[in-house]
């Protein structure tokens, strides 16, 4: 099974059987899937009084995917409170005292995943359940409205949002023009202006991101203020080489663009098909 979602997170697209067909996000839950999972959800956004495990909890009769390279075998997992405390062979802990059990028989059990590029700030609400639906307790915005990011933060804390537990990266650094609407970019273009921004997103995000306006000067401006203050950078370049960012310290690049090619051995590049566009 597939499953993918549009922008305005009110439809599905559910690959199954190698047919695709389209389901409304109230049908979802109703939906039928061959693959049934338990995810443990100790990185989500869960409030109290919204599903998160109190006391103790055993998910029994599963099989269990650790995601360490081992096949997934049978295995009981004992939850105390929101973390995994023991580990066992089915059956080990019958009889033990808990408040909760989860008969996972027929179910994969396997650890929250983690989605390291959405972007649900672009958008002043989100429906944080589709990623849990999918297995995902984690993920890392990387680019999108500070403001709407921290509402769905302080709405997941107030337990009126349930959804995966958000890194967020806040607005784009870029030059000018930007790309994307002034609400999700914060211009720099002389010296100085790199230092200002990070001083102004300190506090409020987790790391920034560096866009494709950004030159090589500016881009270790950036590198440089973030490291001050302990954010990691990461960038979608254009402006700056790959090689010139790896240098400033940068530490991540996000998708594939020709300003990677001097990273990109040649023979990678032939099958590409970014380098040739």
């Amino acid at each position: 099974m597939r499953t993918a979602w549009t922008a305005s997170n009110s439809a599905a697209e559910i690959l199954r059987e190698r047919r695709l067909r389209t389901i409304s996000v109230a049908e979802r839950n109703a939906s039928a899937t061959p693959f049934a999972m338990v995810v443990v959800r100790e990185c989500a956004h869960m409030p109290e009084g919204s599903g998160r495990p109190l006391g103790r909890t055993l998910i029994r009769g599963g099989s269990l995917f650790d995601g360490t390279g081992t096949k997934a075998h049978p295995a009981d997992l004992l939850i105390e409170s929101d973390r995994i405390v023991e580990i066992a062979p089915s059956g080990v802990f019958d009889g033990r005292a808990v408040a909760s059990t989860i008969d996972a028989r027929g179910m994969t059990v396997l650890p929250g995943l983690i989605d390291a590029h959405i972007h649900v700030g672009r958008e002043p609400d989100h429906d944080g359940r589709l990623y849990l639906d999918a297995g995902v307790t984690s993920a890392r915005d990387t680019g999108g409205v500070l403001d709407n990011l921290r509402a769905l933060r302080a709405r997941a804390l107030a337990g009126e949002w349930i959804g995966p537990r958000l890194r967020i990266c806040g607005p784009l650094i870029d030059g000018a023009p930007t790309v994307w609407p002034a609400a999700m970019s914060f211009i720099v273009g002389e010296e100085g202006d790199g230092r200002n921004a990070v001083d102004q997103l300190a506090g409020k995000v987790d790391q920034i991101k560096i866009y494709s306006g950004v030159g090589p000067d500016l881009v270790r401006e950036i590198v440089a203020r973030a490291r001050d203050y302990g954010i990691p950078t990461t960038g979608d370049l254009a402006a700056t080489r790959a090689s010139e960012a790896i240098d400033a310290g940068i530490a991540g690049l996000e998708h594939a663009s020709v300003a990677y090619a001097d990273i990109v051995p040649a023979e990678l590049q032939v099958s590409m098909r970014i380098f040739h566009e």
